[in-house]
Formats: C-alpha cells, sequence, structure tokens
C-alpha cells in the first residue's frame, strides 16, 4: 500500500493525497530516445497537483529499466474535461517526477450525464461509469462499471432496493 501524505495545496486546505497507481500509467510508445506515456488521471486530483508535487508518481519500481518514465519522456494525463501534456523534466523512483513545458488542453463540452432521476446520476468517471448524488456531487460508491447500463442498474439495485425499474 502506497504511503499517505498530507500536502497543503494553493488553497491552503489540507488533503490526503496518494501516489497513483500503477495501473494508471500506460507506455503509450517507445523511440529509439525517448517514450510517451498516457496517464489517467484520478477525477479528485487537480492539474496544480499533478505538476507541483512529484511524490504522486512514486509508482512502480521494476527491474526493466525500458518501464520506467525518464528524463525527456512525454506524458499526457488525461481527465475527463481535460488534457495536460508535459515533457519530464527529472524522475527518480523514489522521488516522483517533475514536468516542464506543461500544455494544459480543455475538452469541449458535451453531455456527461448519461442518466439522471433527480436524487442519482450516472456519469463517466477513470475510464468507466458511476452513479453520483445529484444535490452535492457525491460519489455513491467506489465501483466502476464498463457501460451506463450497468450503472444503472446497479443504482437501482443498491439505492432503490424496493423498487423495480
Amino acid at each position: 500500500m502506497a504511503k499517505q501524505e498530507v500536502i497543503k495545496t494553493a488553497s491552503s486546505a489540507e488533503r490526503t493525497l496518494k501516489p497513483l497507481k500503477a495501473g494508471a500509467v500506460q507506455l503509450n510508445s517507445a523511440g529509439f530516445v525517448s517514450k510517451s506515456w498516457v496517464v489517467i488521471m484520478p477525477a479528485d486530483y487537480t492539474v496544480d497537483d499533478a505538476c507541483n508535487h512529484p511524490e504522486l508518481f512514486k509508482i512502480v519500481k521494476t527491474t526493466n529499466p525500458g518501464e520506467l518514465i525518464n528524463e525527456g519522456d512525454q506524458v499526457e494525463m488525461r481527465w475527463t474535461d481535460k488534457i495536460v501534456r508535459a515533457t519530464v523534466d527529472f524522475a527518480a523512483p523514489d522521488w516522483g517526477i517533475s514536468f516542464i513545458g506543461i500544455t494544459q488542453i480543455k475538452k469541449g463540452v458535451r453531455d456527461r450525464v448519461m442518466f439522471s432521476d433527480g436524487t442519482y446520476e450516472v456519469r463517466p468517471i477513470d475510464g468507466g461509469y458511476s452513479y453520483f448524488r445529484t444535490r452535492d456531487n457525491v460519489k455513491m460508491t467506489n465501483q466502476h462499471w464498463d457501460t451506463p447500463e450497468a450503472a444503472k442498474a446497479a443504482l437501482v439495485r443498491e439505492q432503490y432496493p424496493a423498487k423495480v425499474a
């Protein structure tokens, strides 16, 4: 289990941030000199967290040097509403990663709510679908489903057990 660290962000609010899970980082391509990586970022992490807290990238320690993120590699961090591209300035498995040349691209606005009944809604998150309480935007489960229909079925089953949909 990764060690949790309390980090003060620019808003002076303390929150606990865990290093990214190894599965969130995928090798996109490997060239002769450098590599390209894609990172699926958790929804609760901000661009500030990713760019100013190198300890979030203390991830996999492997014996194969070809599987490590190195200086000069390109990293694309993806959220549901934006993409951030950066070049690795410095990388060390025990320290983390710092970036230079950070570019943020906003994705186009589209309907992200797949289902809503006024109380709950099904939305995409972390490459899958889950359901949220509408009034305060709280994610109601830690599970993700492959389709919005499966998430809706789980919502009905778990939040409305007496109802038949």
